[in-house]
């Protein structure tokens, strides 16, 4: 769950591998040799139409399945593990399996174990939420309810980042565009049309920018305008004023 500024960062969170263990029933016994070339086919590139029933636009797409791998094994079951692409949904893989194996194929189970770096690990229940909330409103106690919440900067851990002087930090709060002398430093590898993350020196989440230009000319540069915000993070009375 995301709340405040955060919920911008929606989309990039939604686009990272996801990790699943399902549990399919046949409605005949497959044999093992069988079962493993159909896993095969269903590995690598694949193509994967939405059910009728479904978030979005039902159309031909394709979609990554980087493991199909089983973990456990009966006559009529399988529990497998399968980490995909984003967007990938395992209702049509089941009615794939049943294609190529000519029998229906029902997802029985279905549990995401990871999304990105977040992991089971990383979770709480809802009744935790609950008694959380219920502390914090009738007993005055943050306490259990602070424990759950994570900084933006959590979920940006892994992201090449440009760090930028505290004095440019409030003008792109308010939506500036960054320019050459704010920059404290920058990665080797940044494209024009690139969108990348501006920290703070304390490496607090300042802003998207979209870059206009590489890391070659940037370091070339004295003056100029090098990005300009994508998506405004940090709220815009965090820094003083400079101008």
């Amino acid at each position: 769950l995301m709340a405040g500024k955060a919920m911008r960062l929606t989309k990039q969170i939604l686009e990272h591998n996801k990790t699943y263990i399902a549990v399919f029933r046949f409605k005949n016994d497959v044999e093992q040799e069988a079962l493993e070339n159909v896993l095969k086919q269903l590995s690598g590139r694949i193509y994967n139409v939405p059910p009728e029933i479904s978030a979005v636009r039902v159309q031909v797409r394709t979609r990554k399945i980087h493991d199909f791998s089983i973990l456990d094994q009966s006559s009529k079951h399988l529990v497998a593990r399968i980490r995909c692409e984003a967007g990938t949904y395992i209702r049509t893989m089941a009615r794939d399996m049943g294609l190529l194996l000519d029998q229906p194929v029902e997802l029985k189970e279905l549990r995401r174990e990871d999304s990105g770096r977040f992991n089971l690990d990383h979770c709480v229940e809802l009744h935790e939420i609950a008694d959380a909330i219920w502390l914090w409103k009738e007993c005055n106690d943050g306490e259990a309810l602070m424990r759950m919440l994570h900084p933006t900067e959590k979920l940006l851990t892994d992201l090449p980042r440009i760090v930028v002087k505290d004095s440019a930090v409030a003008a792109l709060a308010h939506g500036a565009p960054l320019l050459r002398p704010g920059l404290v430093s920058i990665p080797d590898d940044l494209t024009s049309g690139q969108n990348v993350l501006v920290t703070s020196i304390k490496g607090e989440a300042v802003c998207f920018v979209k870059v206009n230009t590489d890391s070659e000319s940037i370091t070339k540069m004295e003056r100029g305008e090098i990005a300009r915000p994508s998506a405004v993070l940090m709220s815009d009375d965090v820094y003083p004023r400079r101008w």
